[in-house]
């Protein structure tokens, strides 16, 4: 096969990018706006929707798809707003997420505080927004975490962004579209894998993988052999460590015997592809990746 591969397989894979792509992107942005409007007017003394404010998580790194429930914003804070903090010792981030709670609150009653005090608006479309104050450092940022011992952890998520983004840079857009190919996977087959973890392979894999300058009739493959690299990760391996931070990245679970299951299936439909048995195929990409493959009429 050429490094353009099959043109049905390219369109069958670029319908099913297209069908993960995000839901209510306009109003996960002006939910955004609201909520950084706000905190700029009360925290830096300006009405700004987009200064100090940056969306985090699987939705910041461009990897989130359809169904996505958790969308992070990761909300700067002047260093006078720490330094007023300091009387409350070991109570400051406590007092900090709580009043942060109550300046949202102003413009969105529902908001709540988790299990684990994290600061969450449930809102429409099944989507829940999570704020994080946070403080920068030189290379990081610190934030209220209420288990951690000191009450305070760091992180560094606008590099692990920036990490992602080179990636796909160079390698085209592949590095996301696998991330998100990957999390249909993980949604289908319930793979107890973070999104995190997921996406941190997912940068590895695409440095080593020798079909790197692909286009998108080599999706299939791409699949396949991500899912091998996958099932060879070792299962006694308890951590990793995000790209671009270094943020500890635990992994208790054994993924990879969920990947080795199906690598045998996707190299199935692989071997169909290529001999043109595209409806065989199909049906097998749907069990692997779930409902959103695109269909396909037998005869094809």
């Amino acid at each position: 096969m050429d490094k353009k591969g099959s043109s049905l397989v390219a369109e069958k894979f670029q319908l099913f990018l297209d069908n993960l792509a995000v839901e209510h992107n306009d109003f996960i942005l002006d939910t955004f706006r609201a909520i950084t409007r706000h905190l700029n007017n009360n925290y830096w003394g300006n009405r700004s929707d987009t200064k100090n404010s940056n969306f985090i998580g699987s939705y910041g790194r461009g990897t989130a798809i359809r169904g996505v429930a958790n969308v992070n914003i990761l909300f700067e804070l002047p260093p006078r707003v720490q330094k007023r903090l300091e009387v409350w010792q070991q109570k400051a981030p406590r007092v900090l997420i709580e009043e942060v709670r109550e300046l949202i609150e102003d413009i969105f009653p529902m908001v709540q505080l988790s299990d684990h005090c994290h600061i969450i608006i449930p809102s429409l479309h099944k989507l829940q927004f999570e704020i994080i104050p946070a403080f920068p450092l030189k290379k990081s940022f610190i934030y209220p975490d209420l288990n951690n011992m000191t009450g305070w952890s760091s992180f560094n998520p606008l590099r692990e962004i920036e990490v992602l983004e080179e990636s796909n840079y160079r390698y085209n857009g592949k590095t996301k579209h696998l991330a998100k190919m990957m999390r249909a996977w993980r949604a289908e087959r319930k793979v107890p894998i973070s999104g995190m973890l997921l996406d941190t392979l997912v940068v590895t894999f695409m440095e080593e993988w020798e079909n790197n300058d692909t286009s998108f009739g080599y999706y299939g493959i791409m699949g396949r052999d991500f899912l091998e690299y996958l099932a060879g990760r070792r299962k006694n391996q308890a951590m990793y460590y995000a790209q671009g931070s270094n943020r500890e990245l635990p992994s208790d679970e054994d993924f990879g015997a969920f990947a080795n299951e199906d690598f045998k299936l996707a190299c199935l439909a692989v071997e169909h592809e290529l001999i043109e048995n595209h409806y065989e195929a199909n049906q097998i990409w749907k069990q692997i990746y779930g409902p959103l493959f695109p269909e396909i009429k037998a005869g094809f």
